[in-house]
C-alpha cells in the first residue's frame, strides 16, 4: 500500500486515513492536528511537536466513574496450586462496582489469569473471601454461578469452539448478538478456525454472553488483534457497559485498556499494588502507561489516549 522512508511515509496520512491507526502515536497526533513541516516519529519528537500548540486548556475533564453497589468484592485472598508451593495470590483485596470496566495490568506470570480462575470458581482460595453481587461465591450451587451471573472468556479463545460452523457455535445466542455493534451473520457458514483474529474474538465473546452474565471476565482480550479490531472490541466493551454488564479484564495491552477501562489496577507480588481511575493511573505512571501520556506529560493533564491528546491540540490551536 505504501513504501517509503519512515518520515516520508508518515507524511502520507491525513486524519481520515484508515491506515493511520497502524502508525506510532506521534504520527497519529501529527495527522489529527493538521500536520506541519515535519512529522514526529518518536516520543521525544512528539513532545517537541506539541510545544507548537498552546496549552491554556490543559484538561478535558475526567470521565464520570461508576458509583453503584459492588458487583465483586475480594478480601484478603490467598491461593496456591500446591500445598507446599508458593502463594500466587497473597492478601489480595479488590472491589469492582456494578457497571464498571476494570483493567488489571501486570507482567507475565504475575498471577492475573489465576485471579480470574478463582473469581470464576475454577480454583478455590485457601484463605480470604469473594462476594459476587453481595453474596458469598461459595453459596452459588449447581451451576447457578454461570447463569445470569458470571462468564469467563479465556485467553485461548479457540478453546470455546466446539462446532464446524459459526452458525452452530452461536445457536441460542440471539440476545447476545443484539448487544454487539457488529453483524456476525456473514460469518455463519465459516469454520471458527478460518476466521481472522478479530472475528474469532467477537464470536467467542458473543458465545460467552449467551448466559447473560452480569460480570464478564476477559483474559487478554486484545491478544493478536490489529488496531482496527482493537477499536471494534473496545466499542463492544463500552456497549456492554451501557447495558449494565460489569467487565473485569486482565491485559498487557496498556493502549487497549486506555480505550475502554474506567479504572486500572497493577497486579504485583500476589496483590494489587496500585489502583486508580484510568486517566489518573496512566498519567501518573511512568512505566505502565501509553505513548500519548508520555508525549503530553507535563504539558497537558489528561491526554492519555491519542484521541484525547488530539482534541486538546485542536482546542488549544497553534501558538501565534
Amino acid at each position: 500500500v505504501y513504501s517509503d522512508d519512515p518520515r516520508a511515509l508518515a507524511s502520507a496520512f491525513d486524519s481520515k486515513s484508515k491506515y493511520l491507526r497502524y502508525m506510532p502515536a506521534a504520527v497519529q497526533l501529527y495527522a489529527a492536528a493538521g500536520g506541519g513541516e515535519e512529522p514526529p516519529l518518536s516520543i521525544g519528537e512528539g513532545q517537541r511537536y506539541i510545544r507548537g500548540f498552546d496549552n491554556a486548556i490543559r484538561s478535558l475533564g475526567a470521565p464520570v466513574q461508576p458509583h453503584g453497589a459492588y458487583a465483586l468484592e475480594i478480601t484478603e485472598a490467598y491461593f496456591r496450586y500446591d500445598r507446599k508451593g508458593r502463594d500466587i495470590l497473597r492478601g489480595l483485596t479488590l472491589r469492582v462496582r456494578g457497571g464498571e470496566v476494570m483493567a488489571i495490568l501486570g507482567s507475565n506470570g504475575a498471577g492475573k489469569t489465576t485471579l480470574l480462575s478463582v473469581i470464576a470458581g475454577l480454583n478455590r482460595l485457601y484463605s480470604g473471601s469473594i462476594r459476587l453481587f453481595d453474596r458469598p461465591l461459595k453459596q452459588y450451587k449447581n451451576g447457578a454461578l454461570y447463569e445470569n451471573n458470571i462468564s469467563l472468556l479465556p485467553q485461548d479463545v479457540e478453546s470455546v469452539f466446539l462446532h464446524m460452523t459459526v452458525r452452530e457455535e452461536l445457536r441460542g445466542c440471539e440476545q447476545a448478538e443484539a448487544l454487539l455493534p457488529y453483524d456476525l451473520k456473514p460469518l455463519y457458514e465459516r469454520h471458527p478456525y478460518d476466521l481472522s483474529g478479530g472475528e474469532r474474538q467477537l464470536v467467542a465473546l458473543c458465545k460467552s454472553l449467551r448466559s447473560r452474565p452480569r460480570l464478564l471476565l476477559l483474559d487478554e482480550p486484545s491478544k493478536g488483534l490489529d488496531p482496527d479490531s482493537k477499536r471494534t472490541l473496545a466499542g463492544v466493551i463500552r456497549t456492554l457497559k451501557q447495558n449494565g454488564v460489569t467487565v473485569l479484564m486482565v491485559s498487557h495491552d496498556i493502549e487497549f485498556a486506555a480505550l475502554c477501562a474506567d479504572r486500572c489496577a497493577l497486579f504485583f507480588d500476589g496483590g494489587i499494588a496500585a489502583c486508580d481511575a484510568a486517566g489518573d493511573y496512566l498519567v501518573r505512571n511512568r512505566f505502565y502507561t501509553t505513548a500519548a501520556a508520555r508525549i503530553t506529560r507535563g504539558y497537558y493533564d489528561d491526554g492519555y489516549t491519542v484521541d484525547r491528546a488530539a482534541e486538546l491540540l485542536c482546542r488549544n490551536g497553534r501558538r501565534l
